[in-house]
C-alpha cells in the first residue's frame, strides 16, 4: 500500500474524530446559553460543521473499495449544495435502507425510525443545513449586497425556542412568571436529548452498517455515544469536555 493511500486512509479517520469534537463542543455552547448568554453562532457552527462532517464520513466510508479508497465521491460537493445536511441524511437513510440496515436488530430498527420519522430531527437538522448553507453569512451578505438569499440565523432559532415552549404548559407558565433561565434549560436539555440520540443512530452506524472492516475499525471515535444509553440522554455536561475526556468518563464507568 502505498504513502498515499495510507495517508488518505489516515485522513479519512481524522475528519471523523473531528467532526465528534465538533459535535460535543456544539453541545457544550448550547449548554451555555442562558438569558445572559445569547450568543446562538457558537453551537449553531460547531453543530452544523460535526453533523455535516460526520454524515461525509459515513457516505465516504460507504463507498471504500477493497484498497480502502473512496471510489467516487459520494455526495453533491458542488457550492452550497455540499453543505446541505438535509440532503447528506437523507443520502446516508437511503444507503442505509438499500443495505437493509433495519433488518439488523430491534435497536438499529428503531434508529432507523428515529432517522426517518422524528419531527424534531427534522426541524433541528433544517435549522443546521440552512446555517450551514449560508446562514452563517446572512449579516455579512446584507453588508455586501443589502440583501441574503438565507434565512436570520437568530430569528430561525428563536421562532424553533418559542415552538418547543409553546408546547410545554409549564414553560408558557414559567414565561408568564419571568423565570427566563429554567426556560433556557428546559429548551436546551431537550435539543441536546434529541441531537444526542441523532449522534448514538449515527454512531451505531459505525459500529454495526458492515461497510467495510475499515469503518468498524473507527468505533473508537464514536465509543462515547455508541455506549449512550436512551437513560442517559440530556444528562451529561458537555461543557468543556473533548472527545478524549469523555472517552475515558465513559470506561471509568464500566
Amino acid at each position: 500500500m502505498s504513502f498515499e493511500t495510507k495517508y488518505r486512509r489516515l485522513c479519512l479517520h481524522k475528519e471523523t474524530e473531528i467532526a465528534i469534537n465538533c459535535i460535543i463542543k456544539g453541545l457544550g455552547d448550547l449548554q451555555r446559553i442562558d438569558a445572559i448568554n445569547t450568543f446562538y453562532y457558537a453551537p449553531l457552527l460547531f453543530l452544523s460543521t460535526g453533523y455535516e462532517r460526520l454524515l461525509k464520513c459515513i457516505l465516504c466510508f460507504s463507498v471504500l473499495d477493497k484498497d480502502g479508497i473512496v471510489s467516487k465521491v459520494p455526495f453533491d460537493a458542488r457550492g452550497t449544495k455540499g453543505h446541505n445536511i438535509v440532503a447528506l441524511l437523507e443520502t446516508l437513510i437511503g444507503e442505509l435502507l438499500g443495505r437493509k440496515y433495519e433488518t439488523k436488530s430491534q435497536v438499529i430498527k428503531e434508529d432507523m425510525e428515529f432517522l426517518v420519522n422524528s419531527q424534531e430531527l427534522k426541524d433541528i437538522i433544517e435549522l443546521l443545513s440552512d446555517f450551514s448553507q449560508g446562514g452563517r453569512y446572512h449579516y455579512l451578505d446584507f453588508v455586501l449586497d443589502g440583501k441574503s438569499s438565507s434565512k436570520d440565523p437568530e430569528k430561525t432559532w428563536e421562532t424553533f425556542e418559542n415552538g418547543i415552549v409553546k408546547k410545554n404548559s409549564e414553560l408558557m407558565e414559567a414565561l408568564m412568571e419571568g423565570r427566563i433561565n429554567e426556560i433556557y434549560e428546559v429548551v436546551n436539555q431537550t435539543l441536546v436529548k434529541t441531537l444526542e440520540r441523532f449522534t448514538v443512530a449515527l454512531s451505531r452506524v459505525f459500529a454495526f452498517g458492515k461497510f467495510n472492516e475499515e469503518m468498524r475499525m473507527l468505533t473508537l471515535q464514536v465509543y462515547f455515544f455508541l455506549m449512550l444509553e436512551e437513560g442517559d440522554l440530556g444528562k451529561t455536561d458537555y461543557r468543556d469536555q473533548t472527545w478524549d475526556s469523555l472517552k475515558r468518563t465513559r470506561r471509568s464507568k464500566r
